[in-house]
């Protein structure tokens, strides 16, 4: 397994690495490159700083205001209920609780409830993400059945498509373990073992992301389920 995968997989990894550079338009005058400016961002006005001062301290005084308003209102509620005979003050808390508490419950049910939904969706195309990208991976290292050729361009095919929907939804975790996989890939090693233990720590950072328990679990155990030979890894 390990023969084969450094065979056929390295070679079609061997390949030439390239980051897309955005180019920016030039105008070459008397021999020298000059970068070229829109004209309309030429005429935009600069921001002066003491608009944004201004800005500030107004956005600040209103806020003052209206937290020492609602102080203000605190404390009359409370003067107005202290000064209540004890029957009447024990009417009133018990009319309020009676109030705010189906409104607190409806309000904190429905807040949980999105959340859960928001958190079901999200986990969704999560999931969707990651099994595509593991199933591009295996193919990029030769550990699925399939028959189709591997090629170069395949692969920028695979880091390009995968970029944009792990910024969006990655884990902390799963980006930087993507991230030592792409660097990995990029420096072209013969040994299969680094590419292969890269690739087990994206599978194990997507696992920890969708909820899976790792405890306990030890290098190589991922492995295993592609790898029969996963033992030589180690003692390599």
């Amino acid at each position: 397994m390990l023969e084969f995968f450094t065979g056929k997989a390295s070679q079609a990894l061997d390949v030439q690495w390239t980051t897309v550079h955005h180019r920016a338009n030039v105008h070459v005058v008397h021999g020298v490159s000059e970068p070229s400016f829109d004209s309309r961002a030429a005429r935009m006005p600069y921001r002066r700083p003491m608009r944004r001062v201004l800005r500030l301290t107004g956005v600040g005084a209103i806020g003052a205001v209206a937290i020492g308003a609602v102080v203000w209102l605190t404390g009359m509620l409370v003067a107005w209920f202290t000064s209540l005979s004890p029957e009447m003050s024990a009417v009133i808390a018990g009319i309020t609780g009676v109030l705010l508490v189906p409104l607190i419950t409806f309000f904190t049910s429905r807040a949980l409830e999105q959340r859960r939904s928001r958190d079901d969706a999200i986990r969704e195309k999560k999931t969707a993400i990651y099994d595509k990208l593991i199933r591009d991976l295996m193919k990029m290292l030769n550990l699925s059945k399939s028959k189709d050729p591997l090629t170069a361009d395949f692969i920028t095919e695979v880091f390009a498509d995968t970029t944009p929907s792990l910024i969006t939804y990655g884990s902390r975790s799963v980006i930087r373990a993507w991230n030592r996989f792409r660097s990995e890939s990029a420096k072209g090693s013969k040994d299969p073992a680094v590419l292969l233990f890269a690739f087990e720590d994206v599978l194990i950072a997507i696992r920890q992301d969708l909820g899976h328990a790792t405890f306990g679990q030890k290098r190589g155990d991922l492995l295993r389920v592609f790898v029969t030979d996963v033992d030589t890894l180690f003692r390599n």
